[in-house]
Order: C-alpha cells, then structure tokens, then sequence
C-alpha cells in the first residue's frame, strides 16, 4: 500500500502571484509524490505566514496520512527555530517531513 502524503504549500497573500506561487508548489510536490510512490491525500495552502503550524496541527486531527510533502523547509516557517520545532513536533508524531528541494 503507497504511503499516504499531505501536500504542504505556504504563500504570503491572496493575490494573482502569491496564487501562482501555491499552484507551482502544489504541482513540484504532485510530481514527487508521483515519483515516490506516494497517494496524495490532501493539499493544505496557507496564505499567512504564521499559519502553517495551526494547519498542520488542524490536518493531524483529522489524520490519514503518513508523511507531509513540501517544496523546501522555508514551506514550515521561514524562522529557523519555528521550523525546527514544527519539525519535531510532527515527528513526535510519527509523521515525515520530506522537502522537493532536497532531492533535485
């Protein structure tokens, strides 16, 4: 059974290019969870950014997947120490963070 990813895109803003920027991230992580085998089971766009911990939190509630997938770590927070505790906090978890970037 492929392992079920939570696609993870994080752009400041609603407008046209803050838009393009969410669908880009979205496509790059289709196309890798593809190549990885992965079933892509939920996307979770967040346009501000200090939201994307609470997004995550709010997807784990609802569960039904095994690892989350996001273009580059910035996706989680652009602060080192927010990132890094975002991290944690899902693996304590049992869920895996892999970044696209990491494998280009």
């Amino acid at each position: 059974m492929a392992e079920r990813a939570l696609i993870l895109a994080r752009a400041v803003g609603l407008n046209l290019q803050a838009r393009q920027i969410l669908r880009d991230q979205v496509r790059a992580a289709e196309t890798y969870c593809r190549q990885q085998g992965y079933q892509v089971v939920g996307v979770v766009e967040v346009t501000d950014k200090y939201q994307a911990a609470a997004a995550l939190m709010e997807a784990l509630g609802q569960g039904g997947f095994d690892l989350v997938v996001a273009r580059d770590p910035t996706r989680l927070s652009k602060n080192p120490a927010e990132r890094a505790s975002i991290l944690s906090w899902l693996r304590s978890k049992g869920i895996r963070v892999e970044f696209v970037s990491d494998h280009l």
